[in-house]
């Protein structure tokens, strides 16, 4: 069966010569068509992978992670902002430094991660004394303090004139209410000086207004007058502070930002009187009925202590201000009143301080260790 031939199941043929079972050769055309099919088909087969999404970017249905996971906790910065919808970090934000060379650089490297301390407090501004309010805040925010600088509110906010769009509002003057261009500024002054006192800085200086305010009680104001009256600050960190000075529905709020949460806490606390009624005094009068002359006004004498506590326990104590004022008294005009004026309801006798507001001219200023008290430690 020499001749006979077998092909097992895959087609293979045994017991034939090669040559008589070889395909016919191939011609180059053949060949060379087959080599550019196979070279599309790679190539289809490469672009459609290009033009694919990959796995991790959505090919495949992923399961969504939880809520509590997609919504990262708020940054300890943005609770003294809220509700506001701008925050600190985003690439518009425009810093300012207090100096004209010194910590922008600083600034626009870092950003801050701490909340020093945040003051809000209602106005009560209307008409002008708010278009002067939203001047100041303005001029406040986003400004940057540099390590061992000085704020001071007159430089910041320049002087009130009419040229530069200040108004003409209500503002104290001898214990009056007068009206004066610039009015209402004082707000933006009494937040950023609470502040301060809350963040632990050095109150340099400070005044307190000539008649009783309806937005800060005594030893928790602060009146500025360009030229006269200042309001100032220092950084005595080591780190950069961040002002932000907010206007926002009837409410003013200052936020002092930096990188390093202070190892002490801040207690304020105040001492004396802050309410002192006026006296009535009695004039005699030709009328038939009683007319007010003079609405009066109370007075205070009151103290404010700043005390810096660790883990509870008080280490250090110093006095920021005493706040002494005369009650001016109210006068009335009384008919068939006869001799001379009366005062009735006498007040309690109530020494002036040659400044008010500040400590005495041989005194340290506010900000640095009295002799009868524990020094102020570093905050940091």
């Amino acid at each position: 069966m020499s001749g006979c031939v077998r092909a097992d199941k895959t087609g293979e043929v045994y017991g034939r010569r090669p040559e008589a079972l070889s395909n016919p050769p191939m011609t180059f055309r053949q060949a060379t068509g087959l080599f550019f099919a196979a070279l599309g088909s790679v190539a289809a087969a490469a672009g459609l992978w290009l033009l694919s999404p990959s796995p991790e970017l959505g090919t495949r249905p992923l399961k969504p992670p939880p809520a509590e996971a997609r919504k990262p906790d708020s940054p300890v910065w943005l609770a003294c902002l809220t509700p506001l919808d701008q925050a600190l970090r985003q690439p518009d934000t425009v810093y300012r430094s207090i100096l004209p060379s010194r910590g922008l650089a600083t600034a626009a490297m870092m950003r801050p991660s701490v909340v020093l301390a945040s003051y809000e407090m209602e106005h009560h501004q209307d008409g002008p004394e708010l278009v002067n309010l939203t001047l100041a805040t303005e001029a406040m925010d986003r400004l940057v303090i540099p390590p061992g600088a000085e704020l001071s509110f007159n430089q910041i906010v320049g002087p009130r004139l009419e040229e530069r769009g200040f108004l003409p509002g209500l503002m104290f003057a001898q214990g009056k209410v007068v009206r004066g261009v610039g009015g209402g500024v004082c707000v933006a002054s009494t937040a950023l000086y609470n502040a301060a006192l809350l963040g632990g800085l050095p109150v340099l200086e400070r005044w307190m207004h000539s008649g009783p305010t309806s937005y800060a009680a005594p030893t928790r104001d602060a009146a500025v007058v360009y030229g006269a009256k200042d309001l100032r600050i220092k950084n005595n960190t080591n780190h950069p502070i961040w002002l932000r000075a907010i206007l926002d529905e009837g409410r003013v709020r200052v936020s002092l930002l930096t990188l390093q949460r202070p190892h002490l806490e801040v207690r304020l606390v105040e001492e004396g009187e802050a309410f002192i009624p006026p006296p009535l005094e009695t004039r005699p009068g030709s009328g038939s009925r009683p007319v007010v002359l003079e609405e009066g006004s109370p007075g205070c004498d009151r103290r404010l202590i700043r005390q810096f506590l660790k883990n509870g326990r008080v280490v250090a104590e110093e006095e920021i201000c005493r706040d002494v004022r005369k009650p001016r008294p109210r006068v009335l005009e009384l008919p068939g009143a006869a001799g001379d004026p009366a005062t009735v309801s006498p007040t309690p006798s109530v020494e002036d301080p040659s400044h008010p507001g500040l400590a005495p001219a041989d005194a340290p200023p506010a900000g640095i260790a009295l002799p009868e008290m524990q020094p102020r430690p570093s905050l940091e």
